[in-house]
């Protein structure tokens, strides 16, 4: 039993290291539009 919970940590950490390297060398595009806003006055008091 020990065994298969030292594996299943093992695959578990190579998961989130995996995704680490994935994340760092993706080269994700930059947003394509500009997301504009209106904000009323109302919600910042002065």
């Amino acid at each position: 039993m020990n065994k298969h919970i030292q594996i299943g940590i093992l695959i578990f950490a190579l998961l989130i290291v995996g995704g680490f390297v994935v994340l760092g060398f993706w080269d994700a595009p930059a947003p394509s539009n500009m997301v504009e806003t209106e904000i009323d006055d109302s919600r910042f008091p002065r």
